[in-house]
Formats: structure tokens, C-alpha cells, sequence
């Protein structure tokens, strides 16, 4: 099994012992910390590492590829905080995400790249004219 995050990322690789500490790793159950997200700790090698893996609160799916939303937006899906994939987020507010509930100053890739999207989108889509004026 791969963890998404294990801090210091450098252990697993440089170290001698690794299978050992995977090994170790897999004995150890994970704590759910908020929904969706677990941890665990391990003493190996003199250094405690933490493992983190995350996933949809809804699907159960990989949730890495979610984008950061405004806070409003973000109470509105997960009032409990935790983790929502992308389109389970669509599902809970019950529309698609438009260009106002992405945050507007988050630098994460996939948020980036939305934001990028949907702003590119907005000026595209005709905007509706009323002509009866």
C-alpha cells in the first residue's frame, strides 16, 4: 500500500530499513481526525512519522484533486468540515460550481486551474439580454 503523505517525505525513500517500517506502518490502525481524514504515527528509527490518507466523505474516492472554495460555499457542502471529492461537492450544493465559489486567492494547482476554467468560460458563455426593455 502507498501513503499520500508521510512526514519527512525523505525517510521512506533514504532509509535502509523501509520494508521494516512499511511492515510497522500496516500494524498500526488509523485514526479518523475530522471525515474523511485519518492518521497515524509510528517511532521508527529513532523519529516519529505520521501517515495520512484521505478520502470522499460521500464515495469514499481519492479526494486529493478537490479545489479550495470560499468559506461560504465550503459551509454550505461541509458544515462538519472534512473532505468532499469534486463532484460530490456539486452534488451537495446541488448545482456545478461557478467562478463565485472558488476561493479567490488559493495557489493550489487544481484550484488554480478551475478558477482558470471557469473565468475563461464566464466570458465566453453569452450573458442573457432582456429585450423587452
Amino acid at each position: 500500500m502507498t501513503y499520500p503523505f508521510i512526514t519527512p517525505p525523505q525517510f521512506f525513500l533514504t532509509h535502509p530499513d523501509r520494508e521494516a517500517f512499511y511492515e510497522k506502518l500496516e500494524l498500526i490502525p488509523w485514526e479518523e481526525i475530522r471525515p474523511g481524514v485519518f492518521q497515524k504515527y509510528i517511532l521508527h528509527g529513532g523519529k516519529k512519522v505520521k501517515a495520512q490518507k484521505w478520502h470522499c466523505q460521500d464515495c469514499h474516492s481519492d479526494a486529493m484533486d478537490s479545489p479550495m472554495l470560499t468559506v461560504e460555499t465550503w459551509k454550505k457542502i461541509a458544515p462538519q468540515d472534512g473532505i468532499v471529492c469534486f463532484p460530490c461537492m456539486e452534488k451537495r450544493l446541488g448545482r456545478v460550481l461557478v467562478l463565485s465559489d472558488i476561493h479567490p486567492t488559493a495557489t493550489c494547482p487544481v484550484t488554480m486551474v478551475l478558477r482558470h476554467v471557469l473565468s475563461t468560460l464566464s466570458q465566453r458563455i453569452p450573458q442573457k439580454h432582456d429585450d423587452s426593455v
